[in-house]
């Protein structure tokens, strides 16, 4: 349970990591960067910048991206000023952001403790705390269990999903684009250092022990896999509960047809506080949830609110079709502040969060923190024109200051994002660029320069970035019935 903020000293402090596998730069790459520069996350440490990439051995790639990763983390010091570090992994050429750090701790924790809730209703308050049961590491969410094994552990023994029933309407579940969000997807991790150690050394000796396929979710996922395994072995109406789950290719085929693999008794650890983003609150991944997507702008919002049963364990209905901005998001910096500071005496009104557009969950009612791009990767340059101002808004951001990410306590800590100790000096020479994994400094010309012209060119400006619908109020009765 996250701590009382009224009971909170200042003093206590965190820390945001923010790390991107990457071996070299393209456009894709430039985005995310530039998407995180401009909403003030931490400067972004490249994991394996510059390495050759082994086409023909594709193991290596994989291997070498877990180890990378692995090794930075095993070089921080998280024993100074800092009470916790939080780690942020994303992939590096299929990641927009669109949401500031604060939103995403805020919805971290939150998604931690709904987690929590549950699993002490499921297993009983008994088995949560001699198991230590909790969720830590927060994974992106799919809809497609990759690669597809239904006997795997990491397929079948998977929880079910909090978000209610036939939430994507009549054919939930019976087809891969009505499918819920039950499996995990290793592009975008989030969580405390020391727990996301453990898991990845646990993931490297499964990828050198176990070598299998060239995707390294599949490793994460067995891991996870073999977690909620273990769980619900300790309660047998749940373990006979998942092995009866039919998948959409399942379906017509008789029960005594369903191959359940169950592994092998072992005394090793299988807990590791893995849980997924059922709500895509923090990650929004686009596989499968294409047709469930929309860009909105709540300042163009007025549909009637009708209650519906809320998704989740607890808290008040949420209102279908709820365009209302949420708090988390209204208490955050404004997406235009750069450009206020750095023209104070201009004329012009600048936009607020409820002005701009906002990619919208439809099934979830949430504003999600990112979008992954998973499956049809065209959308990263469509979608990419959502991008107001970018231009302008890289040329207005500050270099990273020791000003904290959010000016309140979250989870009873202010936030602050992680610097290396000779930043300031580096970093002056412009902004925007990234440190690689082995100390160096990448400037934003060196890695974005030749790339441009690619992306803070937005066609048709009118169209993409019209001005939003003024008010009108609607009649609140039918008249002439």
């Amino acid at each position: 349970m996250g701590k009382d903020y009224n009971e909170v000293a200042h003093s206590n402090k965190g820390r945001l990591h923010l790390l991107i596998p990457a071996t070299s730069s393209n456009p894709d790459l430039c985005k995310l960067l530039l998407s995180a520069q401009i909403l003030n996350y931490p400067t972004p440490v490249l994991i394996n910048y510059g390495d050759v990439e082994d086409t023909e051995h594709a193991y290596k790639q994989h291997l070498a991206k877990v180890e990378g990763i692995l090794n930075y983390l095993e070089q921080l010091d998280t024993s100074s000023e800092y009470d916790e570090d939080l780690v942020l992994i994303l992939d590096g050429y299929d990641v927009h952001l669109q949401l500031r750090p604060d939103v995403l701790i805020k919805r971290y924790y939150a998604s931690n403790e709904a987690a929590n809730v549950r699993a002490r209703i499921d297993y009983g308050d008994a088995l949560f705390e001699r198991y230590d049961l909790r969720q830590t590491i927060l994974f992106g969410p799919d809809k497609l269990c990759w690669p597809v094994d239904y006997g795997r552990p990491a397929c079948w023994a998977v929880p079910d999903t909090p978000l209610a029933n036939y939430a994507f309407g009549p054919q939930t579940d019976r087809s891969f684009d009505a499918n819920m969000p039950r499996w995990l997807n290793s592009g975008t991790i989030m969580g405390p250092v020391q727990d996301v150690k453990e898991l990845f050394n646990a993931t490297l000796e499964e990828i050198h022990t176990k070598y299998e396929t060239d995707s390294d979710q599949f490793y994460f996922a067995n891991i996870w896999g073999a977690q909620e395994y273990a769980r619900i072995a300790r309660k047998p109406e749940l373990l006979e509960h998942r092995k009866d789950i039919r998948q959409p290719e399942e379906q017509s085929l008789p029960k005594s047809n369903l191959t359940r693999t169950e592994p092998e008794p072992s005394e090793k650890q299988t807990e590791y506080h893995i849980g997924i983003d059922y709500e895509s609150s923090a990650f929004q991944t686009l596989a499968f949830y294409k047709q469930f997507l929309t860009f909105m702008r709540p300042a163009d919002a007025w549909t009637q609110f009708q209650h519906q049963t809320p998704i989740g364990v607890a808290g008040p209905a949420r209102p279908a079709y709820d365009l209302t901005l949420p708090a988390d998001i209204h208490e955050s910096q404004a997406p235009f502040q750069a450009l206020k500071l750095a023209n104070p005496d201009a004329v012009e009104r600048w936009p607020s969060w409820s002005d701009v557009e906002l990619l919208y969950n439809t099934v979830t009612g949430v504003i999600p923190v990112l979008i992954h791009f998973t499956g049809e990767k065209k959308f990263r340059a469509v979608w990419w024109q959502k991008m107001a101002r970018a231009r302008e808004l890289h040329l207005a951001s500050e270099p990273p200051s020791s000003d904290p990410l959010s000016p309140t306590p979250i989870d009873g800590l202010i936030w602050y994002s992680a610097v290396a100790d000779d930043a300031s000096e580096v970093i002056s020479r412009g902004i925007g660029g990234a440190w690689s994994d082995t100390g160096g400094w990448h400037s934003w010309k060196g890695l974005c320069g030749a790339h441009e012209g690619g992306f803070f060119a937005v066609p048709n400006e009118d169209y993409y970035h019209a001005p939003p619908t003024p008010f009108e109020e609607k009649p609140t009765e039918r008249r002439g019935v």
